[in-house]
């Protein structure tokens, strides 16, 4: 193993993905809601931020398809005792 620049915020359940050389963080929880992008770049070895999501979210999928980067799903805030309060919606991440 080889440390690598650090996380620029620690957090959890955020979603991730990669295309070419950079690797997308999107959103989590830490211990609020992140909407927050952070972007690594492999070959620099540094982080940067960029444009945050339209609301703070925690345990969502992100992928890339062809050269588009998407955010799915997941929850943004604690709803009830039954549960979370669930996201079903489809973002694209602007390059």
């Amino acid at each position: 193993w080889e440390a690598l620049a650090p996380v620029p915020t620690g957090r959890e359940s955020s979603g991730s993905c990669v295309l070419g050389d950079l690797l997308y963080t999107f959103g989590g929880k830490d211990p609020h809601y992140s909407a927050a992008t952070e972007i690594y770049d492999i070959r620099a070895d540094r982080w940067f931020e960029d444009a945050p999501m339209p609301v703070g979210k925690a345990w969502l999928s992100a992928c890339v398809v062809g050269e588009r980067p998407f955010v799915m799903g997941g929850a943004h805030s604690w709803e009830d005792r039954e549960g979370y309060n669930w996201i079903a919606d489809l973002h694209e991440f602007a390059l």
